[in-house]
């Protein structure tokens, strides 16, 4: 006998197996992102927040306000929708697993009549506790902060009286659409937003940066414990009378580019007097023996804006390879529409009888293709009382433009900073705008389409929309923290196939509530966030 066990009288066997037959039925839900997002605003908690702000109304039922945000927080992070499909988007998820909610509460027209009864007095205390809630959560931020500005283009009509959208140059191409700008200081070591503004989309953004500098001056003196401070932002946001305020700080520094178009003797030096980049990617590509791939530095001094500034022109021969391709495509199609030109023109067709008129289109084309007018010269004469045209390439302009390619200014009044240190914090600056980039796809955290029709409502959301981007670099930073290098998005593909479920047994009146078994991913998000995985169940370690 290899085995024996006793398993009790027949009655008894055949009530074993009854008791643990195959489900009979089986409910599912999304949980894994909403549960996770959740785990972070415990850090924050954005509905008590807003509820310390604005109370409860007299006959007030439902979610309170700041409930509402909180919801709308949540499903930014996973999954936006619009208010319209919130309901329904709620209703297949967890969310009664992780905070109950009366469903038909989150309804269009509810979150109207709360959300109205946040006033931008009201809105801008909200944010003032919610930034200092997370300078607090951070433990504190750096002494460099990053500066950069969008627009959002809406689809509003002309008699729509926001004074926010404006038709103005959209960075989308949709110039036809009125458009609102939305500028964010976030700090450099922890990317968590330290100030954010909404401004009229017709508005330049270095007038915006004139306007609002010295507020932001003061909030990063205000969250900085270093007294020496600097900001990055990019060369949109350059004018004298900015430069001029910062440069009467003598505790405010700042890191900007600035456009080689001005800087012909810059563009000029040879490539011999550039040497590589001591960084982490010059690095791998020496050790793949790939060196003629390094970016490379030229350091200088020049007087700029009224006093001598560190200037680096660096040059990355991937880019400049890129251009060169691009620039020779467009230079091809430039070449090609003249010679219908001279067709058209020396054929003396209609409409191409006038030396004004030919101008007037290769400039649009010009301008479409982004592409120098000043590339070919076109001459005109008139023989026999026809117009007559020629065109010529501009060897001398080309070899200016060619020399442009792959490279790039920067300029600080860090003097004493290294060449690396500049370089690096200024292109720390794009991960502001990969931030930017995320809030204009339709994935996560998008910004757009807004469906909001007044400026009350707009300054909401979008306040809803940076609590969102934030929630999302806070759990990248806890999972930083616990050695799982994952981004949010990935964090948030993972963890929605993680389900909860409702098992109904044979035999058994009330279900049994589990969860998946999580994947290897899965763990790691669960483990990081200080939980475990046993017996269907996500347990606090």
């Amino acid at each position: 006998m290899v085995f024996q066990e006793y398993l009790g009288t027949i009655d008894s066997i055949l009530r074993m197996k009854r008791e643990h037959g195959r489900p009979v039925k089986t409910l599912s839900y999304g949980f894994g992102a909403l549960w996770m997002f959740n785990e972070i605003d415990k850090i924050v908690d954005i509905a008590g927040i807003v509820d310390e702000v604005i109370s409860r109304g007299k006959n007030e039922t439902g979610p309170t306000e700041g409930e509402y945000i909180y919801y709308t927080v949540l499903n930014r992070c996973v999954e936006p929708r619009s208010k319209n499909a919130m309901e329904d988007w709620y209703r297949g998820t967890g969310i009664q697993f992780i905070r109950p909610v009366v469903l038909p509460e989150l309804t269009s027209k509810r979150y109207w009549d709360k959300w109205d009864r946040i006033s931008k007095r009201v809105l801008d205390k909200i944010i003032e506790r919610f930034l200092a809630r997370l300078a607090q959560v951070a433990g504190g931020y750096s002494d460099c902060f990053l500066f950069d500005t969008t627009n959002q283009y809406t689809y509003f009509s002309g008699t729509n009286k926001s004074k926010l959208a404006k038709r103005g140059k959209n960075k989308s191409g949709k110039d036809h659409l009125r458009q609102i700008g939305f500028a964010l200081v976030v700090d450099r070591a922890t990317r968590l937003p330290l100030y954010f503004t909404l401004y009229e989309g017709n508005k330049h953004d270095s007038r915006l940066f004139n306007e609002i500098v010295g507020l932001v001056v003061q909030r990063m003196k205000e969250e900085c414990r270093n007294q020496d401070l600097t900001v990055v932002f990019d060369k949109g946001m350059n004018s004298e009378d900015n430069f001029h305020y910062i440069d009467k700080d003598i505790h405010v520094h700042f890191v900007t580019s600035f456009s080689p178009f001005h800087a012909d003797d810059l563009m000029r030096v040879r490539l011999t007097e550039f040497r590589p980049l001591e960084i982490p990617r010059n690095k791998k590509y020496i050790d793949e023996d790939k060196e003629e791939e390094q970016v490379l530095v030229y350091r200088a001094r020049r007087k700029l804006w009224g006093k001598e500034r560190t200037v680096l022109v660096t040059y990355n021969p991937r880019t400049a390879r890129k251009k060169a391709y691009k620039f020779q495509e467009k230079k091809n199609c430039i070449g090609r529409l003249l010679k219908e030109y001279c067709k058209k023109v020396n054929t003396g067709q209609k409409y191409w009888r006038k030396e004004e008129d030919v101008k007037r289109r290769y400039n649009t084309e010009c301008k479409r293709l982004h592409i120098s007018p000043a590339l070919y010269e076109l001459t005109f004469e008139m023989q026999n009382g026809s117009l007559k045209m020629e065109f010529g390439r501009n060897a001398e302009e080309e070899k200016v433009v060619r020399q442009r390619f792959g490279k790039n200014i920067i300029v600080t009044d860090n003097m004493e900073w290294s060449t690396e240190e500049i370089y690096t914090a200024y292109l720390d600056r794009n991960n502001l705008e990969q931030e930017f980039r995320k809030s204009k796809s339709h994935y996560q955290t998008a910004m757009m389409p807004s469906y909001h029709w007044t400026d009350n409502m707009l300054r909401v959301f979008y306040f809803t929309c940076v609590v969102a981007l934030s929630y999302m670099r806070l759990l990248e930073m806890r999972l930083a923290e616990a050695g799982v290098a994952m981004s949010a998005r990935r964090a948030n593909d993972v963890m929605k196939t993680l389900h909860i479920s409702y098992v109904w047994m044979k035999g058994k009146k009330n279900p049994v509530r589990m969860i998946d078994v999580p994947t290897e991913e899965q763990t790691a998000v669960l483990n990081a966030l200080g939980y475990t995985y046993k017996d269907g169940c996500a347990l606090h370690v």
